[in-house]
């Protein structure tokens, strides 16, 4: 399910009618959004995640939850985003200090927000793949 799962009214049924298809060994690939990713966190209300016709939000760990708890096993996540041109990391090592320093000096009004925003991403540096803004994992029944 290439970003299809954010869309679905039913998310967790329709898991279980793919699952149903599967044979045993088969493998569900899943795609979708991010939501512990730090250009989601950086991006705010404005980040493209929160478009009208997306209705879920999933982080790599709560798919895979969903996906163990619905019987799947063996979830493999990949260290990337499988598009044509990503040349980010999985890890994201955190927010830049200079940057905060010259956003502070360069708009000392919006202090409140750049201090916001930093704390933000400081605490994204301690998610798992939050470099990665849409994730893809392969689970196996």
């Amino acid at each position: 399910m290439w970003d299809v799962i954010e869309h679905l009214v039913t998310p967790l049924a329709i898991i279980d009618e793919a699952k149903k298809r599967l044979r045993t060994g088969g493998w569900l690939v899943l795609e979708t959004g991010n939501y512990k990713s730090a250009d989601r966190v950086q991006d705010g209300a404005r980040h493209w995640m929160y478009q009208l016709d997306h209705r879920w939000y999933f982080s790599p760990e709560s798919m895979e939850k969903i996906l163990l708890d619905r019987g799947f096993s063996e979830v493999v996540h990949a260290d990337r985003v499988l598009r044509p041109g990503w040349g980010g990391e999985a890890h994201f090592r955190g927010p830049s200090r200079m940057h905060f320093v010259r956003e502070l000096l360069a708009h000392p009004t919006r202090a409140f927000t750049a201090f916001s925003t930093f704390s933000a991403m400081k605490q994204a540096s301690g998610w798992p793949r939050a470099g990665v803004g849409i994730f893809t994992l392969a689970a196996r029944i």
